[in-house]
């Protein structure tokens, strides 16, 4: 909704505040209108939701970001647990898309749902939303998003991810790391630590291109979101400052 930031700028031109001393403590001249509030508001919350997409890009790219130092041998972390680490993150962060985009679409609509009861049915079926595209979109993303969220229910719940990706190299890095651990010096991994280290190379940034498609497409998913949302903003902040 590119609308939506051109409120913003209007409610800090308006109700901003008089001085920009550095350092002065940012305060309004008056308090928000009513539209003013629902504009911040959308606002408040798409940004929440972009945010979840940025996490998602972020966590993509640092998968080839591994670098072995001081402070990564002190506190035991492999290559292996790296990689784990951002694939769960991107994971989790992927899920967590759908849950902002109703909380975005229950604060567009002004539905007044508590935050824990915005659940999908609860949204997608609400008479305000049922028939219109954004329920469309809704449905659209959830599906895109339904084969990921056993994978992070397993995560979140039992056990961390295991990716096939990388799992002939497992036994290496567990080796590895018990190596850090101990403080010893182990032949066997000092030997082999050029092949393991070109072969999870290899796979990371095949891994990165296949998150890169996901990422792609849960993006396109959220563009058609903020299009569909778009038209009902306008409308209700148009009917909220016509009142006064």
């Amino acid at each position: 909704m590119k609308i939506v930031p051109e409120h913003a700028r209007d409610i800090i031109r308006n109700a901003g505040p008089t001085s920009r001393t550095k350092g002065a403590k940012w305060l309004p001249t008056r308090p928000f209108l009513i539209h003013e509030e629902y504009s911040t508001r959308c606002l408040i919350s798409a940004g929440e939701l972009l945010s979840i997409c940025e996490q998602m890009a972020i966590a993509t790219e640092l998968l080839s970001g591994y670098r072995s130092g001081a402070s990564i041998r002190e506190t035991v972390i492999t290559r292996f647990d790296y990689l784990v680490y951002h694939i769960e993150n991107h994971l989790i962060r992927s899920i967590s898309v759908l849950d902002r985009s109703l909380h975005l679409t229950n604060t567009v609509f002004r539905l007044g749902m508590p935050e824990e009861d915005c659940r999908f049915d609860s949204i997608v079926r609400n008479d305000y939303v049922s028939n219109t595209n954004v329920a469309r979109a809704l449905k659209e993303l959830d599906k895109l998003l339904k084969p990921f969220r056993r994978l992070r229910n397993v995560v979140i719940h039992r056990r961390r991810h295991s990716d096939q990706d990388f799992a002939e190299f497992e036994l290496y890095y567990l080796l590895q790391k018990t190596e850090l651990k101990e403080r010893t010096a182990d032949p066997l991994t000092k030997r082999y630590f050029v092949w393991y280290k070109a072969q999870t190379d290899q796979r990371v940034q095949e891994k990165k291109r296949s998150l890169g498609e996901i990422n792609q497409k849960v993006f396109s998913e959220i563009k058609q979101l903020f299009v569909a949302l778009e038209p009902t903003f306008v409308r209700i902040h148009g009917s909220i400052k016509d009142a006064g």
